[in-house]
């Protein structure tokens, strides 16, 4: 069942548990959040370099493109992306908190 992604940061949310379930253990691959967590760290400094002097920030997407070619994802993933620039810092960060524990913690 796929779903319509609208801009709202709550509509994201939910179709990343939807898709993924609360704990995206089981769905996403341990390579596919390493490189989801290098996505959403990296687009954070760039927010935050360009947020100091001024310029237009990086989508979540271009931030992905950019990083080492050996960085992937499955289209499943790669599909919602681009959707993690409607997520403020704070579910950014909280989306990375998750990812961290489940790669620390899972066996």
């Amino acid at each position: 069942m796929t779903q319509t992604l609208s801009t709202t940061d709550d509509t994201v949310l939910d179709f990343l548990i939807e898709e993924f379930g609360l704990c995206l253990e089981e769905k996403i691959e341990k390579f596919e959040k390493l490189t989801l967590l290098a996505t959403i760290a990296a687009n954070l400094c760039q927010q935050e370099l360009h947020r100091e002097i001024g310029e237009a920030k990086e989508s979540m997407y271009e931030t992905y493109m950019g990083l080492p070619h050996y960085c992937t994802a499955s289209d499943e993933v790669e599909k919602f992306i681009p959707e993690l620039s409607n997520l403020c810092e704070d579910d950014l960060l909280g989306l990375c908190e998750s990812i961290v524990a489940q790669l620390r913690y899972s066996t």
